[in-house]
């Protein structure tokens, strides 16, 4: 018997099956059940186990990665995470005036799209997730690079690929913060550029964006609290998808499903 604890929230399957499309009625061998399907891909992605070694229980490992690779086609994993965005827009309200960007290294030793020579880890392959997260660090905006692009090198498309907009009808002056790896007269005329100002740390300082109170915590503190999430599943922390499109499609899915906790759907 598997744990409940490598499954798929129940809370999160009465949710996602609106993502699913409707079977075709077909005669011969039964097709594996949905639920069984998203517990396996919700067991690979917690564990890292790989797809080969997927224990029975879910059926087989060959239709269970099918069914993923099917669903990542549909984008329903991509879809799952725009909606968990919008109805936390509409229920708690997205934090804009204070998003924070960063980005974090993973090995990836498989290889693959988007790998490229890891310079902190002696030149070993690995891939850079860059996020952009809202002030209470919920992920909206997702890329992946290899591990040699510069975080400056991202940015922009960081800020083209929100996946959700900001529709409220007052004008805020909205903050994007980031560490110094951003620090470039470019980077900042970029980010005015979006309509945002930059509050970005500078070099040879600690950082510009520090509290006055030393109680607090620089604002940009929740960009790395949203990476330590992602790290909880295995499959994120440690990349062995060759394609792009998977692994970034396990990152939407992990995100949808922190934004839902986030939200107190489940605990």
């Amino acid at each position: 018997m598997i744990n409940s604890k490598y499954l798929m929230p129940d809370e999160i399957w009465e949710i996602f099956p609106s993502y699913l499309p409707e079977r075709e009625v077909k005669k011969g061998r039964p097709p594996l059940d949905y639920r069984q399907v998203a517990n396996g891909i919700f067991y690979v992605i917690v564990t890292g186990i790989p797809w080969k070694a997927v224990p029975s229980y879910f059926g087989s490992s060959s239709s269970l990665h099918r069914y993923f690779q099917l669903w990542i086609e549909q984008g329903i994993f991509a879809d799952f995470w725009q909606e968990s965005l919008i109805e936390y827009d509409d229920e708690i309200g997205i934090h804009w005036k204070w998003r924070s960007i960063d980005g974090a290294t993973v090995k990836a030793p498989l290889g693959g799209e988007d790998t490229g020579a890891n310079p902190t880890d002696r030149g070993k392959k690995g891939t850079k997730r860059s996020i952009i997260v809202d002030g209470r660090g919920i992920p909206i905006s997702i890329v992946i690079k290899g591990a040699n692009r510069h975080d400056n090198k991202i940015i922009e498309e960081n800020l083209e690929k929100m996946v959700i907009d900001n529709d409220n009808d007052k004008v805020y002056d909205d903050y994007l913060c980031g560490d110094k790896a951003y620090d470039s007269k470019e980077t900042r005329a970029l980010v005015k550029g979006f309509g945002l100002k930059p509050k970005i740390t500078k070099r040879g300082l600690d950082q510009d964006d520090k509290p006055k109170s030393k109680n607090k915590k620089a604002r940009r503190w929740v960009v790395e609290r949203t990476f330590s999430w992602f790290n909880k599943f295995a499959k994120c922390r440690f990349r062995t998808e060759k394609k792009s499109l998977n692994y970034l499609s396990i990152l939407h899915l992990v995100a949808g499903i922190m934004t839902y906790r986030v939200m107190g759907v489940f605990g």
